[in-house]
């Protein structure tokens, strides 16, 4: 599960922690992982609300919430959720992957 990956990383996760561990769990064409690896690193920097360079739980499942009460669905805290994924109409989000070594 995603908070497993996020708990194992008790200082929480890097920019390419967290950038593996989307990719692990969003299932998108080939075509697609490099505009999908600029959004992940954008919604990182979004997410970081402390700005230490890592990502707890906490943090990532604030934005969500945030994102999902100011808004009438997912767009993002900063509208920027949804830039994230936007456009990735192929890709699927698997919530059970965890962070390969």
């Amino acid at each position: 599960m995603l908070e497993e990956s996020f708990t194992k990383h008790e200082k929480g996760l890097s920019l390419i922690e967290f950038v593996r561990l989307m990719m692990q769990s969003i299932l998108c064409m080939k075509d697609e992982e490099v505009d999908l690896i600029f959004g992940i690193i954008k919604l990182f920097k979004d997410i970081d609300i402390n700005g230490d360079g890592t990502m707890e739980w906490e943090e990532f499942t604030q934005y969500l919430i945030e994102a999902m009460v100011g808004d009438n669905g997912i767009t993002g805290a900063s509208g920027n959720y949804n830039s994230a994924i936007k456009g990735h109409t192929n890709c699927k989000i698997n919530c059970s992957t965890q962070l390969k070594p």
